[in-house]
């Protein structure tokens, strides 16, 4: 079962490229929904408590990293590359920022971001990977990091507030020391104290493909994302589910979730993952081709931004208000695959 999931003279597991063209490609549909009020409820982030499948994206790619450490990272492994690595995603991940709003004002740069968090998560687990060479110490470090968040979420700030709720409690002031901007009013989603979770999913994966590899991969993933799912439940007794705290209760649930995704592919026969496979191979390229065209429909011409033009004309199409919002992000979504195989093509593909 495992033999068949390698690319042939790659030592790639095709399954695992599958996952991650599909969270890569989530993430994109998601973050292309033109007006989110009129999109489909799935496809927009639950809000501060709640899971949606818009939530699930971001925390399956980071297992993934996780995953994809287990094959690539070796005990004593060279810390050099990797840390080239988290700084050239960290780096991407500000400009792709400062394109979104450009502004010479220092103030107004947001230095927290999706590929930032990956930079740093990637960067953690790789330190834990290279020191270990089982399952166990990346499992005690998951567990440690999301018994710290859940202790701190409810630690009173220097000013003795506490809280969970939006930029409360230590959670939103350690965001507010952050120079710059922040992505909403006093926290961001990709903010300090969620860090140490959303490293927790990473170290998960890490730990979970590693003891994968002493018997069938597809029954020990489907076990541990069972047992995960069940772990979620008492967790979220402590504190409510939520992407933008990324509390251990939501670590756990979506980890669990990955896992069982990951399973399912490992049965399924390469052929039938081909497509998904090739877009968790240029997931990078991909996700910075979508985010370059993002600034460009943020564009105004005639007093409307791009984006406002493509909702109207897909507004026009006989049918539901929902679904145009869907095929405008599919379109847009298309736009962005085609060029990164025009890209491929020529050999521009971006890799950190």
């Amino acid at each position: 079962m495992i033999a068949r999931h390698r690319a042939a003279g790659s030592g790639r597991d095709v399954a695992l490229d599958a996952a991650r063209g599909f969270a890569v490609a989530g993430m994109i549909l998601v973050n292309l929904q033109p007006h989110e009020e009129i999109a489909y409820r799935q496809l927009v982030h639950a809000g501060w408590t709640g899971v949606h499948f818009a939530d699930l994206v971001f925390p399956m790619f980071l297992v993934i990293v996780g995953c994809t450490l287990a094959i690539t990272c070796r005990r004593g492994a060279s810390i050099g590359p990797a840390v080239r690595r988290a700084v050239v995603l960290i780096a991407i991940g500000v400009a792709l920022g400062w394109l979104l709003r450009p502004s010479l004002d220092p103030h107004a740069l947001r230095l927290p971001g999706v590929l930032q968090r990956i930079g740093i998560v990637y960067l953690v687990a790789f330190m834990i990977c290279r020191q270990s060479s089982g399952a166990l110490a990346p499992a005690v470090a998951a567990a440690v990091l999301l018994v710290a968040h859940q202790s701190l979420l409810f630690t009173p700030d220097p000013l003795g507030a506490t809280g969970i709720g939006p930029g409360e409690g230590l959670a939103g002031w350690l965001d507010r020391q952050l120079p710059g901007r922040l992505h909403r009013p006093g926290w961001d989603p990709e903010g300090v104290l969620s860090t140490l979770s959303a490293t927790g999913s990473a170290l998960i994966g890490l730990s979970v493909y590693r003891w994968s590899r002493q018997g069938s991969r597809a029954l020990r993933l489907a076990l541990a994302g069972l047992a995960l799912i069940a772990l979620h439940i008492p967790a979220a007794a402590l504190a409510p589910l939520g992407k933008p705290l990324w509390t251990p209760g939501f670590a756990l649930l979506t980890g669990g979730i990955t896992l069982l995704v990951l399973a399912a592919g490992q049965l399924m026969p390469p052929r039938a993952l081909a497509l998904f496979a090739w877009l968790g191979r240029v997931a990078l390229t991909l996700f910075v081709v979508h985010m370059l065209l993002i600034a460009l429909l943020l564009r105004t011409i005639g007093g409307d931004t791009l984006w406002h033009h493509t909702l109207a004309a897909a507004l026009r199409l006989p049918v539901p208000p929902a679904l145009a919002a869907l095929l405008a992000a599919l379109a847009l979504g298309g736009i962005a695959t085609m060029l990164t195989r025009l890209l491929e093509r020529r050999g521009w593909l971006i890799r950190a």
